[in-house]
């Protein structure tokens, strides 16, 4: 929109410069009043169908992301953490409480949901993080005679043979499912009442 903005003034269209409105909110309006408009905002609906909505096709594909739970936005004494864990299919959610974000706490995190799942007969085959440091943290190991990157929560699912897929930098929407249930925190377990840990 900028750069058609910028374009119409330098003369780069067909456009007289006198008809083009001098700041982008009035451009916006004035383009927006172009029948041309419509055109290309119904061709943009009509093609926003031919995609489908990302889905999966087996169960066992999970998302994972840590919520921080602090006093001032919910009724605890202090602050907390949960590592929440949804399976993209039948969206059974787990989530484990924890006093503080760390490799450790991931890993028990993950022991604690493959058994939790294992019992709904629900095999963990991929789970999708995002980049935080304690999925990313590296070791070194100076335990063999070249030093070796170890990365324990990466070793740890491939261990138990799961798949470890990290979402691309800046977008938790390719995490989108676990993110939509952290928006929901407030109306699932927020009470004026007492405290909830």
């Amino acid at each position: 929109m900028w750069s058609l903005f910028n374009n119409l003034k330098i003369g780069f269209h067909d456009v007289k410069n006198s008809e083009v409105p001098k700041n982008i909110k009035t451009f916006y309006c004035w383009i927006k009043s172009d029948p041309r408009w419509k055109e290309l905002k119904q061709q943009n609906k009509q093609t926003k169908h031919h995609f489908k909505r990302y889905e999966v096709s087996e169960i066992g594909l999970l998302q994972m992301d840590a919520k921080i739970i602090t006093t001032s936005n919910f009724p605890v004494d202090k602050k907390y953490y949960i590592y929440d864990f949804i399976d993209e299919i039948t969206r059974i959610v787990f989530g484990y409480v924890y006093d503080s974000l760390g490799t450790n706490n991931a890993l028990n995190a993950a022991q604690r949901s493959m058994k939790d799942f294992g019992e709904l007969g629900i095999t963990i085959k991929r789970l999708r993080t995002d980049n935080a440091p304690e999925f990313t943290t590296t070791n070194w190991s100076n335990k063999k005679a070249y030093k070796e990157k170890e990365r324990p929560f990466t070793t740890f699912l491939s261990r138990n043979r799961i798949v470890r897929e990290n979402t691309p930098i800046r977008s938790p929407q390719s995490n989108g499912k676990i993110e939509q249930f952290h928006q929901h925190y407030n109306k699932l377990f927020y009470s004026k009442d007492k405290k909830l840990f």
